[in-house]
């Protein structure tokens, strides 16, 4: 019996002492994080936007405890920058990167941080299908079915594509649910501070020693925290602009061209010109005519949300042109006519860089005008009239061709 009890003990010794042993252990939780929101389009840290300033605090209080724990060690620290789904790939890349970056300057004005890693995420689709996953979503099998697709296309151009699909589907229903839900809480910068690790506890003794007492180095102090702040010129802000002509002047002979620049949240300004100077003397026929316009659109709607310069518009415009029109009858002569008024419009995307503008306006054309007979080489004037038209007195079906670095629209309020 002896001999038995001894074999038991000698086998069941191991497993009292390593359940003796991990009493006097505390482990901590594996990893603290600290979330920062940004505004849309933007990577400059605002600690009064949304729970930044809170997120701050507790963040900052919690590094307090464990650097003041001399049997915490850190171990790896890794900022990830998010962004949201709208606009490109290529742009929301380079704004999580840049959002990352913000971070890491930021939170080391107040904690010693040594080595960190930076990771951009893009658009975290990963992140919106989990949080699709357990949501109501209206049409949710076929969102998750579309983003299952994106997270697992590596081709940049297909991902375009299919996230296209994703913001058409069902008439957009979902994309503007998820754009409003979801949207907000992709549009972040996370630091992790990882591998918190304790060593064993050394028996507790009555008398404390402290000679061996430990004192942070770099005590962190709860303070009011600053915003950061903003470059002289973002990189981001590049121009984005579209180059245009009005497909009713071309096929009526005069060639045009347009620019329109876009400002932020759905502002844009732009101008037109147009130029024919078509003669034929032999039968006195004159297609004559050259002007332009200037025009600012405030751009809205939910497509206007993810792709500026495109969707609904609304805009004002002022005209001034110059024509000469005879066809070997009646001629009619303006040396300068003028006019103003309000237009609506849509502009469709039709490609990746190709919109259709489609845009009417309705105002007021005046100026003095002239009408003459031809007659051998001779133009006899017959009368001189005032104009004072109000109506239609613009009318576009045109070709839009977008160029530089997509912004993302900017909106007041909401998570980044």
């Amino acid at each position: 019996m002896k001999k038995t009890a001894l074999l038991y003990t000698l086998i069941l010794f191991p497993f009292i002492l390593f359940a003796r042993t991990n009493q006097e252990y505390s482990f901590p939780n594996d990893t603290i994080r600290l979330r920062i929101y940004f505004q849309q389009g933007k990577y400059n840290i605002d600690p009064a936007f949304s729970e930044n300033s809170k997120n701050l605090q507790a963040f900052l209080q919690r590094w307090h405890t464990l650097s003041s724990d001399t049997l915490c060690q850190i171990g790896v620290l890794q900022i990830l920058g998010s962004a949201s789904a709208e606009g490109s790939d290529i742009f929301n890349l380079k704004l999580s990167q840049r959002r990352a970056e913000a971070l890491q300057r930021f939170i080391q004005q107040y904690i010693p941080l040594d080595s960190i890693r930076i990771r951009a995420m893009g658009i975290d689709f990963s992140a919106l299908q989990r949080l699709i996953a357990s949501s109501d979503t209206p049409y949710l099998k076929e969102v998750l079915d579309l983003l299952t697709l994106i997270t697992q296309e590596e081709d940049t151009r297909m991902r375009e594509r299919l996230k296209k699909q994703l913001m058409t589907l069902k008439g957009g229903e979902p994309w503007r649910y998820m754009y409003k839900t979801f949207f907000p809480e992709l549009r972040n910068s996370s630091l992790f501070v990882l591998n918190l690790q304790r060593e064993p506890q050394k028996p507790q003794t009555e008398e404390k020693d402290t000679a061996n007492s430990y004192t942070p180095m770099h005590p962190v102090q709860i303070v009011t925290l600053p915003t950061e702040p903003k470059p002289e010129q973002s990189a981001l802000c590049q121009p984005y602009m579209a180059l245009k002509t009005n497909l009713l002047l071309d096929a009526a002979a005069i060639p045009n061209i347009g620019l329109e620049f876009y400002l932020s949240r759905g502002w844009s300004i732009g101008a037109n010109w147009m130029y024919a100077w078509w003669s034929s003397n032999s039968r006195h026929r004159y297609w004559r005519t050259y002007g332009g316009e200037l025009y600012t659109r405030r751009y809205f709607g939910q497509l206007a949300k993810s792709a500026p310069l495109s969707g609904h518009h609304v805009g004002v415009y002022l005209q001034g042109l110059t024509y000469d029109v005879e066809w070997g009858g009646k001629g009619y002569l303006s040396k300068f006519s003028y006019g103003a008024g309000l237009e609506y419009g849509y502009s469709l995307p039709v490609g990746r860089r190709i919109n259709i503008d489609f845009t009417l306006g309705l105002g007021y054309l005046g100026g003095k005008f002239k009408t003459y007979q031809p007659q051998e080489d001779c133009y006899v004037w017959q009368s001189t009239n005032n104009r004072h038209w109000i109506g239609p007195t613009k009318a576009e079906i045109s070709f839009v061709w977008l160029l530089g670095n997509r912004p993302i629209r900017e909106k007041k309020g909401g998570k980044q």
